[in-house]
């Protein structure tokens, strides 16, 4: 997995829990969607431990597994919001969440997650907003080319010694 795959694995999961609702990057230049929405921002990736050097295959590429924790923002917007996070995190402890993360290889780092409210005024109304802070782990696997001897080939004869 990579970091473009973990965000698709992010959208994936939401939408399990809320098929209907509007999930989006964190971007504070697009247009805001219709009330209640989502938005998610993956906000530290790190290396954890050493990377796993892997063998040498026949054709000469080694893979390095690099293990990661990843740190995400999920903010809900408008009323509902609150109780629809409440749901995401609760879902974490389903086994058909347990199973979609498995099939994905992405682990549950955290186990102490909450929901916390930031509403806030918003052109000159109150709008609820809600944060959700996980975080998850995975293995992201990086090829390298390091070459490959398959034969050599002597074309002049080797005298041994007696």
């Amino acid at each position: 997995m990579n970091i473009n795959e973990f965000n698709i694995f992010i959208v994936d999961w939401f939408k399990s829990i809320h098929p209907t609702v509007t999930i989006i990057k964190r971007n504070p230049n697009a247009r805001r969607p219709k009330l209640p929405y989502f938005d998610y921002k993956v906000t530290t990736r790190s290396n954890v431990g050493q990377p796993d050097r892997g063998y040498v295959a026949d054709d000469g590429i080694s893979g390095v597994r690099i293990h990661k924790d990843v740190s995400i923002s999920i903010r809900g917007y408008g009323y509902g919001a609150e109780d629809m996070l409440n749901t995401l995190e609760n879902s974490l402890a389903l086994n058909s969440t347990l199973e979609l993360f498995s099939i994905n290889k992405v682990g549950i780092k955290s186990p102490n997650m909450s929901v916390t409210d930031i509403s806030v005024l918003y052109e000159q109304e109150w709008e609820e907003q809600f944060l959700f802070e996980p975080v998850f782990s995975y293995a992201e696997e990086i090829l390298e080319d390091v070459g490959f001897i398959d034969t050599v080939e002597i074309d002049k004869t080797i005298n041994m010694p007696d």
